[in-house]
């Protein structure tokens, strides 16, 4: 089952009308309060609706799942499966990522292993809209879905994953989301990956390179100590965002707005709901660039995290030419529910204050000269 929020209006006239469909009550909630804070006179409410999610529904319509039909759907195919990795990863059982593509077809292998056969079938076979299919949290996304492997599974021709539980080694093959054979083998030291996109569900026939290398170069500066190799390329970061601040930085050379600088900032921070990790650096005319991110996915529009930076600057003698921040929130509520901005009611207070009087001591400790612009 797939629950989603109806947003849905009464005119004047008693007439309802359904506005639009979100796969968040949260975001739901947010929408309605946008329509009446401009005034309108209509009513507002949400509905629930729950609808089956199987086989044939994801192949009939795979864009509800992946966002289109195009190569940045299948480039979210992989995305799906590599975000999977990255859990394994931050729950300490992984330390590298592999990933290689060709036309449609995709590999991801981690050096994790010790994945029960029994889930990777239920998972591959069922809907689920749990945040995470072991109910661990926090939940990454790569990419923008956050769908899960079931959609995946359904959206390819071939799909095969071969890893270890305590039973030993086992593969599984599926065709176009069914399970076609599944056999005992030697135990792995690593999940393999295998699958090629159904092209005739889509209107691309090609999983883009170019998109995955960034996401895949953000993704190691995300998420520290992570080894990642992209085709023959491999990608690491031991400072995480602030090694990722100097290259953004470096890029906006040519910019008017950017100054020559070397001062940079970074902190990170962490309780029993969330965590998050900041970095800025350089210098800037007018302007911060801000680039944001939650559970490895980005925001595009920014949200309450990016206006806590913003709360936490203003007024600083010091204007930094970029500005990055990524949030982990550990509740399994956010995975997959945030698109392009992150509402958190309470977070834009969190990272400001956490920011807040860092930041200042950092300024006071600089020279008045280098703070120039």
């Amino acid at each position: 089952m797939r629950t989603s929020y109806q947003l849905w209006r009464q005119d004047d006239n008693g007439n309802e009308f359904m506005i639009e469909t979100f796969l968040s009550e949260n975001e739901a909630e947010e929408a309605k309060k946008e329509f009446e804070a401009k005034g309108h006179k209509q009513m507002y409410w949400v509905r629930e609706q729950s609808e089956s999610i199987t086989r044939e529904r994801v192949r009939e319509g795979p864009q509800v799942f992946l966002g289109g039909r195009d190569e940045e759907a299948l480039s979210q195919l992989v995305c799906e499966v590599i975000s999977n990795s990255i859990d394994v990863f931050l729950r300490g059982e992984a330390t590298e990522l592999a990933v290689e593509v060709e036309g449609a077809w995709f590999r991801v292998v981690d050096n994790g292993t010790h994945f029960s056969r029994t889930q990777a079938k239920k998972f591959l076979t069922t809907y689920h809209q749990t945040a995470a299919t072991d109910a661990h949290n926090p939940h990454i996304r790569i990419g923008q879905a956050g769908v899960g492997l079931f959609p995946v599974n359904c959206c390819c021709s071939r799909f095969e994953i071969e890893s270890e539980d305590d039973e030993g080694g086992w593969r599984l093959v599926f065709r176009e989301g069914v399970l076609e054979s599944e056999e005992s083998i030697e135990p792995p030291d690593q999940t393999t990956v295998t699958g090629v996109a159904d092209t005739k569900l889509f209107e691309a026939y090609e999983i883009p390179e170019y998109r995955l290398r960034r996401l895949l170069f953000e993704g190691v500066h995300l998420f520290p100590g992570l080894t990642v190799t992209f085709q023959e390329e491999k990608f690491y970061s031991e400072n995480g965002l602030s090694d990722l601040a100097a290259f953004e930085a470096q890029s906006d050379l040519t910019s008017l707005n950017r100054v020559l600088s070397k001062r940079h900032f970074g902190y990170s921070y962490a309780d029993e709901h969330l965590s998050f990790t900041f970095a800025c650096r350089g210098s800037a005319r007018e302007e911060t660039r801000f680039i944001s991110w939650v559970n490895g996915g980005l925001t595009g529009m920014g949200g309450s995290h990016v206006e806590g930076v913003k709360d936490a600057i203003y007024g600083l003698e010091w204007k930094p030419a970029v500005a990055l921040i990524h949030v982990v929130m550990r509740e399994p509520l956010f995975h997959g529910l945030v698109k392009d901005a992150l509402s958190v009611p309470g977070l834009q207070e969190t990272v400001r204050d956490a920011l807040l009087e860092p930041i200042q001591d950092y300024i006071l400790e600089q020279e008045d000269s280098d703070l120039k612009v």
